[in-house]
């Protein structure tokens, strides 16, 4: 969390506001390939089409704005890996006293 939000202040701060929304929409094309990967989620047609459209969006994105998008790639992964790790090493708190 704290990679994912130091790198959103740096791109706002230094007028990359683009490489910062990228990487919010980013995040969840991550998310997905992650969950397949290490998951062994499967999509469904339609959700594999929507990331192949998303995937080609992001592309064009990426093309058009001439420069390779790092902070967004690290917000990006940052994000979707604390995720990830969340989804496999669950919070458990066992003292919680509710009165």
């Amino acid at each position: 969390m704290v990679i994912s939000w130091s790198a959103f202040i740096y791109a706002l701060t230094n007028h990359k506001v683009l490489d910062a929304s990228l990487g919010y929409f980013i995040n969840p094309l991550i998310v997905i390939c992650l969950g397949c990967i290490f998951l062994k989620e499967k999509p469904s047609l339609f959700q594999l089409i929507a990331v192949i459209s998303g995937v080609c969006g992001l592309g064009y994105q990426i093309i058009s704005a001439n420069s390779f998008p790092s902070l967004a790639l690290i917000m990006g992964f940052s994000f979707a890996l604390y995720g990830l790790a969340r989804k496999i090493y669950p919070l458990r708190c066992n003292n919680l006293n509710h009165a």
